[in-house]
């Protein structure tokens, strides 16, 4: 149930938001909710899925939160809920002032009416009077800045400018409470600037901001804190690089299942990369490591540094073909470059030559480091490092034999050195320019 801080204690009217035992539960059964929708009962089944499963967490005034999680982990419901645009099958959730969402893209809009008409309507629904809309419309139409269209049905936008128009009435309303789930993705760049702006203007004003998104910078920008869901659960609930990495680990984990092509012989051993039994027992990634030019850890980098990425990993069967790589991704999932030890000097590695690539650290375990080094030449963004291990003793790709690969193994930040060198782009290319004389002409 949703409700509001009237009869509340005072120690929760220091929040904005108060989630206590909070659970979803859908029934896969059309009798089962026509069941509830005469009793309001319902009664539980195992088919039943488990959207929300006993959450409780509490958010103060003027707090930036960020909800992170996988697709199905309970995100959109848990705002939605929030939102008393869903009711909770348990649990309870309070408000603490005037509240403004903005859920699934255009759901609050009539199709058929103008925008116009949707703008009073929605203004309405948020509490304001025809007098209020009326002093805030011209702001509204601006910041949308959809034209003409502002007196056209609503069934007639794109995406992009149901989302301008609804984000504007959102924010103009001046709500205390504003929630927003990932409605932003699909507008332009100029005008999600334009948003986080708003939003910027509005934290400062004191107000409390739940967002969902994936996308790393946005919750590091906008948010101080995030709340990671997991299968309906809250996995973590810390501060955001914190529960980014934890995140971006269960998202590794999820890849490196796929991406394993090994034997179906599961152990026991456990990894710190991931939080379940590994699925090969012969060859396993056990470390990944970003170091500066002195092997010191180090995640931020000028242009021109030295960076030396250790990757270190058990191989318990036969060595011959056996090569380690890295991908490196920028954080908009871009391939920047991809590199293994099988590309070295065309050879693969074979038993004696391991010495050259590889330190044997333990010769009762069989674990290697390889340690990968290169000039950063890479220009200002986040970095993610991938490893992986494959057999390569087959030259043809497609018979290439991945091992062990980790998604998300490492990160890194580089940022330009405008002292030295200043370029925009993925990588410094050494671009060099000078000037040549223009051809005489002949005077004669």
């Amino acid at each position: 149930m949703n409700k509001d801080f009237k009869n509340s204690s005072s120690e929760d009217n220091n929040f904005a938001i108060v989630v206590k035992n909070l659970s979803k539960r859908f029934s896969d059964s059309s009798t089962q909710a026509l069941l509830k929708g005469l009793t309001g009962k319902i009664k539980k089944k195992k088919s039943d899925f488990h959207a929300l499963n006993n959450i409780s967490f509490k958010i103060k005034k003027g707090e930036a939160v960020g909800i992170l999680g996988e697709n199905g982990s309970g995100k959109s419901t848990l705002l939605q809920i929030i939102a008393n645009t869903l009711q909770p099958s348990s649990g309870m959730v309070k408000t603490n002032g005037k509240l403004a969402a903005l859920l699934e893209l255009g759901s609050g809009f009539n199709p058929d009416f103008t925008g116009r008409e949707n703008v009073y309507l929605n203004a309405s629904i948020l509490g304001l009077t025809k007098k209020q809309t009326d002093e805030v419309f011209d702001r509204i139409e601006e910041f949308a800045d959809i034209g003409e269209f502002i007196d056209r049905p609503i069934s007639t936008y794109s995406s992009g400018m149901k989302m301008r128009l609804a984000f504007a009435v959102q924010v103009f309303v001046e709500p205390d409470i504003l929630i927003v789930d990932e409605a932003l993705s699909v507008g332009d760049q100029y005008f999600k600037l334009k948003c986080f702006n708003k939003i910027n203007e509005l934290l400062k004003k004191g107000i409390t901001f739940l967002f969902v998104s994936h996308n790393e910078e946005v919750l590091r920008r906008t948010t101080n804190r995030v709340i990671l869901l997991h299968h309906g659960e809250i996995l973590l609930d810390g501060k955001v690089q914190e529960c980014l990495d934890k995140y971006n680990i269960k998202m590794g984990q999820k890849r490196r299942i796929s991406f394993s092509n090994c034997s179906n012989k599961s152990i026991k051993k456990k990894n710190f990369l991931i939080d379940q039994p590994v699925v090969c027992e012969e060859t396993r990634i056990l470390n990944v490591k970003v170091l500066d030019g002195s092997e010191r850890s180090c995640d931020n980098f000028l242009t021109g540094d030295l960076v030396k990425i250790e990757i270190t990993f058990a191989n318990n069967g036969k060595t011959e073909g056996l090569s380690a790589g890295l991908r490196i991704r920028n954080k908009e999932g871009l391939k920047i470059y991809s590199w293994a030890t099988a590309n070295y000097e065309r050879y693969f590695i074979k038993r004696d030559e391991i010495g050259k690539i590889f330190e044997k650290t333990d010769d009762s375990k069989s674990v290697f480091t390889v340690q990968f080094d290169f000039t950063c030449n890479l220009g200002s963004n986040l970095y993610q490092v991938e490893a992986f291990i494959s057999n390569e003793k087959n030259t043809s790709f497609e018979k290439q034999e991945v091992l062990d690969w980790v998604s998300e193994a490492g990160f890194f930040r580089v940022e330009v050195d405008k002292a030295k060198n200043f370029f925009g782009g993925v990588c410094d290319l050494g671009m060099k320019a000078s000037l040549k004389n223009s051809a005489k002409s002949d005077a004669n």
